[in-house]
């Protein structure tokens, strides 16, 4: 009973993380509000904000999972930008998101130039396990599906003559929020993962 009570613990806490979700968005609903400022955009923002700081204590923590955890937070921090770029656009410049976006890029190259090698080991101690697939289908949900699925063709045939945009955003914007909760989970199970099998992680890194 013992070996399988994280099961158990994983079950209510993602069920509580898909209610709290699922509130979010029943309010936005009620507010009829999908616009930049509304609570499901926020909470995307949060989620992102979350799972950097997670990545950041992981790259910090465990220099067998440095490189790897480095750079997927980068990742990630391109992503944060893109969600605030209304705050920047209205606060410093228009555009100015793109500008650290491909700075950000430009900084997560170089550590991957300069430390391909350990990056390589790294990624092959970690694809496999089953929180990289997790990580792997929030993303894939968030940049395929959500795009897909969204295409404002799908909605104008659904709703003909009474297509109404708020539906589309609200529909895809949850979807999103969605795909950001997997990528959360997937860091919570990766980090998991790393703390479970520390002597296994530090053996691996290449340095």
């Amino acid at each position: 009973m013992k070996r399988i009570l994280p099961l158990f613990i994983r079950l209510l806490l993602y069920s509580a993380l898909m209610w709290i979700i699922s509130t979010i968005i029943a309010s936005d609903f009620t507010e009829g509000d999908f616009t930049e400022a509304s609570m499901t955009e926020k909470t995307q923002e949060i989620f992102l904000a979350v799972v950097i700081l997670l990545l950041g204590f992981l790259a910090w923590s465990e220099k067998g999972f440095r490189i790897i955890s480095t750079l997927m937070a980068l990742f990630f921090l391109t992503h944060l930008f893109r969600e605030m770029d209304d705050v920047f656009d209205a606060r410093v410049f228009d555009g100015f998101w793109q500008l650290i976006v491909w700075t950000t890029v430009a900084i997560s190259a170089i550590i991957t130039i300069k430390n391909f090698r350990t990056f390589i080991q790294q990624l092959a101690e970690i694809h496999e396990r089953f929180s990289f697939a997790i990580i792997l289908t929030g993303l894939v949900i968030l940049h395929i599906f959500s795009r897909l699925y969204g295409r404002t063709t799908n909605w104008s045939n659904l709703m003909q003559e009474e297509y109404l945009r708020t539906v589309k955003d609200a529909s895809e914007e949850s979807i999103e929020l969605l795909a950001y909760s997997f990528i959360l989970i997937g860091v919570l199970e990766m980090i998991y993962y790393v703390k479970k099998n520390r002597p296994l992680t530090n053996s691996s890194d290449g340095n």
